[in-house]
C-alpha cells in the first residue's frame, strides 16, 4: 500500500492537479471608498438593561436603563488623495435622534457635517449651517471623526473561500464589538463561548457579488458591567443577518442584529436578576441621484 506522500508524488508527476472548488468564493466585506460616490444610510439601534433585586421570594427594587439612536443620512465622498489616503466627505442628516437614559438629542437633524481626515494631523468636522449642538451630538460627532469606514478587515469575513452552506469560526471579541450592545461590558469564559458564521446564499447582481451571511454568537458571561459577578450559566446570545455586497466593490448592505442576556448576580449580599436586550438595523444603499 502506497503512503500518502508517495501517492501525491505519483499524481503530480502524472500531470494530475487538484483544482479549487469553483463554487467557493472569497468573501470581502470591507470596501475602499471612491470620490464621487453617494449613499443613503439608515442606522437604528435600541439597547435596554434591567436589574431586579430579590431577597428570597420577595422582589425588591428595579433599575432599568434604555439607550437608542435613529439616523437617516445622505453620505457623499467628496475627495480622496490617492497618495496619502486623506479623505473629505459630507453627511447630511434628514433624521437624527440619540437617547441616553433620560437625555435626548436631535440637534444634528437637518444639518450637514463635512468630515476631513488628513494623512497627518487631527481630523475635523464642520457643521453646515452652524448652530449649537447638544452634548450627545457632540460625543457622537467626536467618535465619527475617528471612525474610518472601509479600513481594516471585517471580523465576520472567512479567511478562505467558501460556498453557500459553508460555516466558519468568527473571532469572538471583534464580533462582539461589531454586533453587541456597546454599553454592556462583559467578562467572557472563552472556553465555553462560540461564534460562527454561515454563507446562506451567493449571487451576481449589477456586476457585483451579493450574498447572505448569518452569524450566531453564544458568549458565556462571567461579569455584567463592572460591578456585577454573574453566576455560572449566563449566556449572551446574538443572532445577526448580513445581506449585501461580498466582493468589496461597494458598501451596499443590510444588517440586522438581535441580542439577549439573562442571568443572576450577587450585589451587596442580595440576588439580582439581570436582563439585557439589543436590536440594531443598518442599511447602506447607493444613491439613485
Amino acid at each position: 500500500m502506497r503512503r500518502p506522500v508517495a501517492l501525491l508524488l505519483v499524481l503530480l508527476s502524472s500531470g494530475i492537479v487538484f483544482a479549487e472548488d469553483p463554487a467557493k468564493k472569497a468573501i470581502k466585506l470591507d470596501w475602499q471608498p471612491r470620490a464621487g460616490e453617494r449613499y443613503q444610510v439608515t442606522d437604528e439601534a435600541t439597547s435596554s438593561r434591567k436589574l431586579v433585586s430579590r431577597e428570597g421570594d420577595k422582589v425588591g427594587s428595579t433599575d432599568e436603563t434604555k439607550d437608542e439612536h435613529a439616523f437617516a443620512l445622505s453620505w457623499e465622498i467628496i475627495s480622496i488623495d490617492s497618495k496619502t489616503g486623506a479623505r473629505k466627505e459630507r453627511r447630511t442628516y434628514s433624521k437624527f435622534k440619540i437617547q441616553h437614559e433620560s437625555e435626548e438629542d436631535g440637534s444634528l437633524e437637518g444639518k450637514s457635517v463635512v468630515l476631513e481626515r488628513p494623512r497627518v494631523g487631527m481630523p475635523t468636522a464642520d457643521i453646515e449651517p452652524r448652530g449649537k449642538l447638544g452634548k450627545l451630538a457632540k460625543e457622537y460627532l467626536e467618535e465619527q471623526k475617528y471612525r474610518d469606514e472601509g479600513a481594516g478587515r471585517n471580523p465576520l469575513e472567512p479567511r478562505s473561500p467558501v460556498a453557500p452552506g459553508d460555516s466558519w469560526e468568527v473571532e469572538l471579541t471583534p464580533a462582539l464589538r461589531l454586533l453587541g450592545d456597546p454599553l454592556v461590558e462583559v467578562g467572557l469564559d472563552r472556553k465555553k463561548s462560540s461564534a460562527h458564521a454561515k454563507l446562506v446564499s451567493l449571487a451576481q447582481k449589477d456586476g457585483a457579488s451579493f450574498g447572505t451571511i448569518e452569524v450566531t454568537i453564544e458568549a458565556a458571561v462571567n461579569d455584567f458591567a463592572s460591578e456585577l459577578k454573574l453566576e455560572k450559566g449566563a449566556v449572551y446570545k446574538i443572532q445577526a443577518k448580513l445581506e449585501g455586497c461580498t466582493d468589496g466593490s461597494r458598501p451596499d448592505r443590510s444588517l440586522t442584529v438581535e441580542g439577549s442576556l439573562d442571568g443572576t448576580a450577587k450585589l451587596e449580599g442580595a440576588s439580582v436578576l439581570v436582563s439585557a436586550r439589543h436590536t440594531a438595523r443598518l442599511v447602506v444603499a447607493r444613491s439613485k441621484e
